[in-house]
């Protein structure tokens, strides 16, 4: 259980910093926003298929691996925080 919530951690910070670092490539690196021809995106396309190759990589195919990861912990995490949250929350009635 320990193991599960440490990969579930180390997970959670990955995928913020996949989106961060995904983020980062697409709007300046790449600079894809300004880009508004149809012609210049193909050749974006082919001049920097390494990047985007690797971009779609880490935001997307990780990124899934990752997530299965943290999905058991996330669970585990909250089955155990709602066996005490009815010993401790406040009666509404």
């Amino acid at each position: 259980m320990k193991y599960l919530q440490k990969f579930g951690g180390f997970a959670a910070l990955y995928l913020a910093v996949a989106y961060i670092i995904g983020m980062v490539l697409f709007l300046v690196v790449l600079n894809y926003p300004r880009i508004t021809a149809a012609a210049q995106k193909a050749a974006l396309l082919v001049e920097k298929q390494g990047v985007i190759f690797s971009t779609n990589l880490l935001m997307y195919v990780f990124f899934g691996v990752f997530l299965v990861g943290l999905s058991p912990a996330l669970y585990d995490r909250l089955t155990l925080w709602s066996r005490f949250m009815p010993k401790t929350r406040p009666r509404l009635r």
